[in-house]
């Protein structure tokens, strides 16, 4: 198994602000009201990790390792290297996995990409990235993907491994929709992609702005209620702290 030290190309480097954040919410709300997309994909994946079978690696359980996706349905991006997030539990898994895959048939799927690197054991949302190099092309329209977080214990003994997973659909945001995110404020972003539908969208730009601020109170309550959403319900992973690199 190749195995890379955790690093920045996991965690994508945190955008700073100079945001006041909490003087602008007054005037500009960030309610968090996704709205999923009008077509919905009935790939849902298993956003949450079960126990292992054996007692050599443990994870807490409460929660366990949960991919941060919708609760029935596969999430829109309109990144072609869209940026994905997790719930890692505190642990003593000796590394996390990581796969993309394309599904080509309702049962049979094609590995796209695959990374490894080693963690630190605490808990905390993490990040990734997916890279754009010759080896891994852009997302394609039409396609559907699933992505796959994986707590390695022994790679001779997958059976002791947590998995998690989630599903994805590269859709082009229309030029109307570009323009509204394009003149919205920093703090509005993330809401303008939600009501479009576009979950991985919405989810990394409220994400950004946590991380440059992490003790404003507005922006937990909009994370939250973003996580808390009908459509999404991860309440149980809602209150952790996002992983800085």
């Amino acid at each position: 198994m190749s195995v890379k030290p955790m690093n920045t190309r996991i965690l994508a480097p945190v955008l700073t602000s100079t945001l006041v954040v909490g003087a602008l919410s007054a005037f500009f709300p960030m309610w968090a009201s996704y709205t999923p997309p009008p077509q919905l994909s009935g790939k849902a994946g298993n956003r949450e990790g079960a126990a292992t079978r054996t007692g050599r690696c443990q994870a807490d359980m409460s929660p366990p390792l949960t991919t941060l996706v919708p609760v029935n349905h596969a999430g829109w991006t309109a990144a072609e290297y869209p940026t994905v997030y997790w719930f890692t539990p505190e642990n003593t898994f000796n590394y996390l996995r990581f796969t993309l895959a394309q599904a080509i048939s309702p049962t049979e799927e094609v590995a796209l990409y695959s990374t490894s690197f080693r963690i630190t054991g605490k808990a905390g949302i993490s990040r990734l990235t997916l890279p754009a190099h010759a080896t891994l092309p852009p997302l394609e329209t039409g396609k559907d993907y699933r992505w796959m977080v994986e707590l390695v214990c022994d790679p001779n003994e997958p059976s002791g491994n947590q998995v998690a997973d989630g599903w994805l659909q590269y859709v082009r945001a229309s030029p109307s929709l570009m323009a509204q995110v394009e003149s919205a404020r920093p703090e509005q972003r993330h809401e303008v992609y939600a009501q479009a539908g576009y979950w991985y969208d919405a989810l990394r730009e409220l994400a950004i702005l946590r991380e440059s601020n992490p003790t404003n109170d507005t922006l937990s309550r909009a994370w939250q209620d973003l996580l808390k959403n009908e459509n999404v319900r991860l309440e149980t992973v809602s209150d952790q702290q996002i992983a800085r690199p």
